[in-house]
């Protein structure tokens, strides 16, 4: 009887030791600058802080892309918007014009991107997202989603114009930097004018990652102002000058109709750069190749006078190459490389069919930190060295 209360009390001991040392669940509570935009299938949403979008479908389904999986795509290729209908620009539509599923999911916009602040709760793996009109969006850990419904509109107040188009007199008239080109660490002095709107948004994007540097809004629609260049901007940055207008959402909130936008972009001298060897895989395909990194799982798409960088997160989760149709003398890709290939329309059409297996080798990469591994070259099995220039790549 002894032994059975030692037994019980050791366990409750163990029991209140294991509960005592187990961290709390992660969580978070922040208010960032936003964009969304409404598609006929669902919409887009744009955090500024780590420059995440989802992507927001109507059946309840979630697709997420980090800035590094299409900072450095093209603009969006696809044109031909019907009537009553948008073209997305800018991030989304980068997202929306290189990923056919996400094309497929979402349809086109019914409305211009609007920006807002938006509260982002996070606990127990779920997010909450509140919108301009109040409404929460929650964004379950088995991508799926859900929104409740926005408080009743305050009478007091004009309600925001359902689909703001651009207006008669609204023109961008310059957009200038100085000093050029910028200097990592150092600051530029960005003038800019414009005509027919309410107040003027300017962003700044590293071109490295994609990601939001600096966001300033209700400025004039006329001035000037100094911005501060991110010492690891090594590659440039991007300037948006938005024309845009006011939606007040209640006397405490408001919004901005973005009317439209011009950019400017600034190259940065790069500094001299260190090498560090990575355990690596390469194919070579009909137009180009592919590189994968050990110590970030990253895969890098080289395709005719492009690179394009996918991190393991953006393909991990995606169905193995459906494609089993290969021609003669052709390798059907695999593994990492075929799902890129295989779910990403731009990719298998810019490369073409895999002309080898896969192999394993020691890469040589031209980095400029060791804390900042953002290749500048990379050294391929057979001797040669690819330079890379931004989105842009050359032996």
């Amino acid at each position: 009887m002894l032994f059975v209360k030692r037994v019980t009390l050791f366990c409750a001991l163990f029991i209140l030791l294991v509960v005592s040392i187990s961290p709390a669940a992660a969580q978070s509570d922040v208010t960032v600058r936003a964009t969304a935009q409404p598609f006929e299938g669902g919409m887009m949403i744009w955090r500024s802080d780590t420059a995440l979008i989802w992507v927001l479908v109507n059946d309840g389904r979630v697709l997420t892309y980090p800035a590094s999986s299409y900072g450095r795509l093209r603009d969006n290729p696809i044109f031909g918007n019907p009537p009553s209908r948008l073209r997305p620009i800018f991030g989304f539509g980068k997202v929306w014009g290189n990923f056919k599923r996400v094309r497929d999911a979402l349809g086109w916009p019914t409305a211009p991107e609007l920006g807002y602040s938006m509260r982002i709760q996070y606990f127990n793996r779920t997010y909450y997202l509140t919108q301009g009109d109040g409404s929460v969006i929650t964004i379950n850990a088995n991508r799926t989603w859900s929104q409740t419904a926005p408080p009743p509109p305050n009478p007091t107040l004009p309600p925001p114009p359902p689909n703001p188009t651009l207006p008669p007199g609204v023109q961008i008239t310059f957009l200038y930097a100085n000093p050029k080109p910028p200097t990592a660490g150092g600051t530029i002095t960005v003038s800019w004018g414009m005509t027919g709107c309410d107040v003027a948004l300017l962003e700044m994007y590293s071109l490295r990652d994609g990601s939001l540097v600096s966001y300033l809004e209700n400025l004039s629609i006329v001035g000037s102002t100094q911005l501060s260049i991110p010492a690891n901007a090594t590659t440039g940055v991007r300037l948006v000058l938005t024309a845009a207008n006011k939606v007040y959402v209640s006397a405490l909130v408001v919004n901005y109709a973005r009317l439209t936008s011009t950019e400017l972009t600034l190259d940065i001298q790069q500094p001299l750069g260190i090498s560090i060897n990575v355990y690596s895989a390469y194919q070579a395909y009909e137009r180009g190749f592919m590189i994968w990194r050990s110590d970030t799982g990253s895969i890098y798409v080289f395709g005719p006078g492009q690179v394009l960088t996918f991190p393991m997160a953006t393909y991990e989760s995606l169905p193995d190459n459906p494609f089993f149709d290969t021609p003669p003398d052709r390798v059907r890709p695999i593994n990492g490389f075929g799902k890129v290939w295989g779910n990403t329309d731009y990719v298998k059409t810019a490369l073409g069919w895999a002309t080898t297996n896969e192999q394993g080798y020691q890469a040589t990469l031209g980095v400029i930190t060791v804390n900042d591994p953002l290749p500048r070259t990379f050294l391929l099995p057979d001797g040669r060295t690819a330079y890379l220039n931004g989105t842009y790549w050359s032996f």
